[in-house]
């Protein structure tokens, strides 16, 4: 009988084991395997029926604690049931968590050679594809298995001098002490588990994920203690590199934002002076207008535009009434609070929304930017440039309720203030 294992490697190992071994299933308690040293000496092995309850409460153990023992009744070839004790450990096979049961008795038929097996773990010690090994309560090696040597490239006597900790690399990030360890030896603790990385002799480090468990004697006193060690280098090497991609990935994420917002604020902003564009303007204005209304809070535009800007333009060229326009930038955004909005609105035009601002704080507003872009001298060829403003202010409710209400009122103010001589403030009507 083979299994589930059949066709895979462990069936292979499993077989070579000289000692009688069972693979039961830890969901159900069926029986999926049974090895050829117990098929010879259990002859009713394919159809093994051990007792439910000592079966129940030892893989119910076995899978609390990682190993368990029971005394079961098993077939004979003459039909008469045996006592036999069964030891296990957890181990699992094609994705599916089994108990392996090694058989020990002395009712049990003797093997082929006559010789019957007083030792059944011993095989399963020494062939083991994990590293097995036995620690004396000062925590120091008494046995390890082969696979264990094979792990760090080290013989029994050059272990028996070390401990489990004494074997972590100098490399570990987390380098651990021996609390863990240290509790299990009292008493304390009967399990702990790590992943550690650690060092062979040749220097090569790798991942291990070592598992250990206290034995206790007949009267419950620590006794010793076993450990299981798995080489799980690749595991972490993919973990790795997972977290490699995964952090690439998130940086990539990270920059892929930062360059939506910015193409997102080019959309909104001018680009010579970077204030807002007229486009934001058009969305923003009936937004602060419908808040306002539910609020019953004051909104006031402003409008201005620079006086004589196209003689400006022809006499001392585009280059210099770009600049006169960033200048003009950095005054409106010098005396604006956090909530005005100063946007462009197109050529040398410029609106500014004060949400909040009545009329009268509107108007000495607008004063004190005309006053301080009044005042600048820009800088241009040599020579120092002297420019006003011409501005117009409209407020809500009272000039209008929709935006281009607001809009043209403060329109209309602005040119009657070029009319009137311009370099003033003059309220719409």
């Amino acid at each position: 009988m083979t299994g589930i294992i059949a066709d895979t490697a462990a069936a292979a190992w499993f077989e070579g084991i000289p000692c009688p071994l069972l693979l039961v299933a830890l969901d159900d308690g069926r029986l999926v395997y049974a090895n050829r040293c117990a098929r010879e000496r259990l002859p009713g092995a394919p159809a093994l029926r051990p007792d439910p309850a000592a079966l129940a409460r030892g893989l119910a153990q076995l899978a609390a604690q990682g190993a368990a023992a029971a005394v079961v009744e098993l077939p004979t070839a003459a039909g008469a049931p045996l006592s036999a004790a069964l030891g296990a450990q957890v181990v699992e096979v094609d994705g599916q968590r089994c108990a392996v049961l090694a058989v020990a008795g002395t009712d049990l038929p003797p093997a082929a050679d006559g010789r019957h097996d007083p030792l059944p773990w011993r095989a399963v010690f020494d062939k083991a594809g994990v590293g097995i090994a036995l620690l004396d309560l000062d925590g120091r090696f008494l046995e390890v298995n082969q696979r264990w040597r094979e792990l760090f490239g080290l013989g029994p006597k050059e272990l028996g001098a070390l401990t489990p900790a004494e074997l972590v690399a100098d490399a570990d990030p987390s380098r651990p002490d021996d609390a863990p360890l240290g509790a299990l030896l009292r008493g304390e603790i009967d399990q702990c588990r790590s992943e550690r990385c650690y060092q062979r002799r040749d220097g090569v480090a790798f991942w291990g994920d070592l598992s250990l468990s206290l034995l206790r004697d007949a009267a419950g006193a620590p006794a010793a203690v076993v450990g299981f060690l798995l080489d799980i280098t690749p595991r972490k090497q993919a973990e790795q590199r997972l977290n490699e991609i995964n952090a690439r990935l998130e940086a990539q994420l990270l920059e892929n934002h930062k360059l939506q917002a910015q193409l997102s604020d080019l959309a909104l902003r001018d680009p010579l002076t970077g204030l807002f564009n007229r486009r934001y303007l058009e969305e923003t204005l009936p937004r602060e207008l419908a808040r306002s209304l539910r609020e019953g809070a004051p909104l006031s535009l402003v409008m201005m535009d620079i006086d004589h800007f196209k003689r400006l333009n022809d006499r001392h060229g585009h280059q210099a009434g770009d600049q006169v326009m960033k200048e003009l930038a950095r005054v409106l955004l010098k005396f604006m609070r956090s909530e005005d909005i100063a946007c462009r609105f197109g050529g040398d035009e410029f609106v500014a929304i004060l949400p909040g601002a009545p009329l009268r704080v509107a108007v000495q507003r607008a004063e004190e930017w005309r006053a301080a872009f009044r005042s600048l001298k820009v800088p241009c060829h040599g020579a120092e440039l002297r420019c006003a403003l011409s501005m117009g202010v409209a407020e809500f409710p009272r000039h209008g309720t929709r935006g281009d209400q607001l809009l043209s009122c403060a329109d209309q103010a602005l040119y009657r203030a070029k009319r009137s001589g311009r370099d003033r403030v003059v309220v719409g009507s």
